[in-house]
């Protein structure tokens, strides 16, 4: 199946699209808790039609699932900390 120069460069976005919101989200310390919601990526990386948004969602499931972050809300996600120990809240 040959790739159109319309589709490559669609992939090459989309890739660069995901690292540039992982790492956004990896860095964003705006808030203590880590929140962050949908219209934020949308200004911060210039996010404007359906396409683009339809890509900003499948990345974030795509980090949901990784266990980089979870939804808390519509349109409202949360950074996971790693760094936290689970507690043992029978044995606490």
């Amino acid at each position: 199946m040959k790739m159109h120069a319309f589709d490559r460069e669609n992939r090459e976005m989309i890739g660069s699209l995901a690292f540039n919101i992982r790492e956004w989200i990896e860095q964003y310390d705006a808030r203590p808790d880590g929140r962050f919601s949908t219209q934020q990526l949308d200004r911060t990386f210039g996010l404007l039609s359906k396409r683009q948004k339809n890509n900003r969602k499948a990345i974030l499931r795509r980090l949901v699932k990784e266990g980089l972050i979870t939804r808390i809300a519509y349109g409202i996600y949360r950074r996971v900390n790693k760094d936290c120990k689970p507690v043992d809240w029978r044995d606490a």
